[in-house]
């Protein structure tokens, strides 16, 4: 919100202090110097403070209300939490919720989103993480697929069977592309970008493909795993906000019923009796 001039002014009058200068001008625009990344690390120690601040009035003054940002991977964000969040929105009448998915990675310190769930545990930055759950991925295919194709007795069977996948280049990690982790040798027939749609060209009889244990939980009349004993990854799903912000009643309201909501369903994560 402040205007190129004004923000230049404020830059030399800083450089001019020290005598020292904070951003190296180039023609493709401004880097800024050795002494420019240790100011900037000073001001982000100041912001933090500033935010713990505004956020401690913001609670006394207003409780838990205004607008919340939670980013959330498609599965975990279409088939979990949006289904819950009339609930939430029912608790709290003055809170405005905004949920958007994360093909790519989210800024918790740029402020893109005020909690972000992830599927690995972030290693940097000033952030406050905590594990949600833990669950499982697995073998997946449809009854009507599997009961026109060769049967699946071991992995090497999987050579013979179409397989679903992600499209290699889109990939965001590598530990995504379980495919590969099975077998290096084995690639998609038909790749997607994301689980969802996976799991609708698996439904079609589109082939087979690996998908979150609890998704396929709540299609077990059209999708059979395969493979239950041998094929088993563990995935992770974690909760993280900006330290800073960890007072803030609203975003611990909605922390808090995340938290509580995965924990109701910690048998959807972890069915009893899996096979």
């Amino acid at each position: 919100g402040v205007a190129n001039t004004t923000l230049k002014r404020r830059f030399d009058i800083a450089e001019a202090t020290p005598d020292t200068a904070l951003i190296e001008r180039r023609p493709t625009g401004y880097q800024l110097t050795a002494a420019g990344h240790n100011v900037l690390t000073i001001l982000e120690e100041m912001e933090s403070v500033s935010l713990r601040l505004s956020s401690s009035f913001d609670g006394l003054q207003r409780g838990v209300q205004g607008t919340i940002r939670i980013a959330a991977p498609d599965v975990f964000g279409n088939k979990f939490l949006a289904p819950r969040l009339p609930m939430l929105a029912q608790a709290h009448p003055g809170l405005e919720i905004e949920l958007v998915s994360t093909p790519r990675s989210t800024s918790l310190t740029k402020r893109e989103a005020d909690l972000v769930v992830t599927g690995s545990q972030p290693q940097t930055g000033r952030l406050h993480t905590r594990k949600l759950t833990g669950y499982e991925i697995g073998l997946y295919a449809s009854r009507s697929y599997l009961d026109a194709a060769p049967p699946v007795s071991n992995r090497a069977d999987l050579h013979h069977h179409p397989l679903v996948g992600y499209i290699d280049e889109l990939i965001l990690t590598p530990e995504m592309n379980s495919l590969r982790l099975l077998n290096p040798e084995l690639k998609a027939r038909i790749s997607c970008t994301n689980i969802l749609y996976q799991m609708v060209v698996i439904k079609a009889g589109g082939g087979i493909g690996i998908l979150p244990c609890w998704l396929a939980e709540e299609e077990e009349s059209e999708l059979v795993r395969i493979l239950p004993g041998d094929v088993v990854f563990e995935r992770t799903y974690w909760l993280n906000l900006t330290s800073d912000m960890r007072a803030n009643p609203t975003i611990k309201a909605v922390r808090d019923f995340i938290v509580e909501q995965v924990s109701l369903s910690r048998r959807l994560f972890h069915p009893p009796n899996r096979k």
